[in-house]
């Protein structure tokens, strides 16, 4: 299954290399389609997108695309 990931506030995220306090391997921002679900530890989710995998927290992702999901 693919997610949405939403930034409204035009702020970004680090991407991390392990979930927690892990060392930042990317950022993403904005709003981004086609995220695919990797792997889940706890509240972190390994996410692969634009070719790049890495650890977000799962607040960051929304599954309905039809709402704003805060």
């Amino acid at each position: 299954m693919l997610f949405r990931f939403r930034m409204y506030d035009g702020s970004t995220i680090d991407l991390l290399d392990m979930p927690g306090n892990g060392k930042p391997i990317g950022k993403i921002s904005g709003e981004v389609y086609g995220v695919r679900i990797d792997d889940i530890c706890g509240n972190w989710v390994k996410i692969s997108i634009k070719g790049v995998s890495g650890w977000i927290s799962s607040d960051h992702l929304c599954g309905v695309p039809w709402t704003t999901c805060n």
